[in-house]
């Protein structure tokens, strides 16, 4: 399996590995990657994201410490959590960084569940990315403050 990617990402059929694929609705959450090497159809779940975004201090953890209660069939993720961990430049507007973490909001849509990100981020950053073919949608709340 390549580095950093999600399951339908390489192909079962021919084992290539690219992003890159083409991606078809089937219906409802289910879609279909289709790789460019040999024509499999690999089908996977493609369910929105929901991100809450906004500067330091708007209320962002706040709000995150309150939406497990009140969204239990979403999983509810901190994206500072991999903030040194994961490489992040400004060079690329720390797009490489957000793809890491699209990759990750990807795999956890397999399980039937959607995700709740929060973090600064901007919408150019997850919308410029190869692997949001893989969303249904994005859908951005963007807290601020005096």
């Amino acid at each position: 399996m390549g580095k950093d990617t999600p399951v339908f990402t390489v192909c079962p059929s021919c084992g290539a590995w690219s992003p890159d694929k083409q991606v078809e609705a089937a219906g409802g959450i289910d879609a279909v990657a289709i790789c460019r090497d040999c024509g499999a159809r690999i089908p996977f779940r493609r369910l929105p994201l929901f991100v809450v975004t906004g500067p330091s201090g708007a209320g962002k953890s706040a709000l995150a410490l309150a939406l497990p209660r009140l969204l239990p069939e979403c999983v509810v993720l901190d994206n500072d959590v991999l903030w040194g961990a994961v490489a992040a430049s400004p060079d690329d507007n720390f797009r490489s960084y957000h793809a890491v973490w699209l990759r990750l909001v990807i795999d956890i849509h397999q399980s039937g569940r959607s995700v709740v990100l929060g973090g600064t981020i901007t919408p150019e950053q997850l919308e410029e990315s190869i692997e949001r073919r893989y969303l249904a949608s994005i859908h951005y709340l963007a807290l601020t403050c005096d």
